[in-house]
Formats: C-alpha cells, structure tokens, sequence
C-alpha cells in the first residue's frame, strides 16, 4: 500500500491468509490491510465488509 499499488496489496493479503490459519491476529490484519486496499480503489462496501471480517478474526 505505501507504494500506491492497491491492487496487489490486496492479492498479497488474501495469498496471505491462506497461510495464516491458527493466527487470528494475523487474520485480523491482513483483513484490515484488505480493507484498506479496497477503499483505496473506491470499493467503500468491500472495505466494510473485509474491516467486519477483521473485528471477527480476532
């Protein structure tokens, strides 16, 4: 995300929960890095829902 690419933040977050299974706090970040990588593609509902998915992971 700091290097502007939204797109690919959000690939590599989801690439990254496949690997974090028993982490629930790592499954909490990379859904809220999802949510912001999908705000900052002006997807307002997704980011919700991945955020949502977040505040559950924990």
């Amino acid at each position: 995300m700091a290097q502007g690419d939204a797109p690919q933040a959000e690939q590599f977050a989801r690439r990254g929960l496949s690997l974090a299974n028993g982490r629930p706090d790592l499954q909490a970040s990379l859904w809220a890095l999802i949510g912001d990588a999908r705000a900052a593609q002006g997807d307002a509902a997704g980011a919700a829902q991945a955020r949502q998915k977040a505040k559950v992971s924990l």
